[in-house]
């Protein structure tokens, strides 16, 4: 996966997935601050590139981010 994004230019949404992946990977990959700041990154490009499933799928997961570092706020307006 890793040479087919560097091979490709227009992948910006896909190299946003695979970083997102990779973090996943992590232990308690919930509680980075970096890991809320790349999904809100990722969920403005899928909203214009992607399928709605997409948005719905990652939507969840960046709701318990929210969730897990305290900021309720931010995951009810996702709601």
């Amino acid at each position: 996966m890793k040479n087919w994004l560097l091979n490709k230019n227009d992948v910006e949404v896909e190299k946003l997935m695979y970083e997102e992946t990779l973090m996943e990977m992590n232990k308690n990959f919930l509680s980075n601050r970096h890991f809320i700041s790349l999904l809100e990154k990722l969920m403005l490009s899928i909203k214009t590139d992607k399928h709605l499933g997409y948005y719905l799928f990652y939507r969840d997961l960046l709701k318990e981010a929210y969730c897990k570092q305290r900021k309720y706020k931010k995951a009810l307006e996702l709601k």
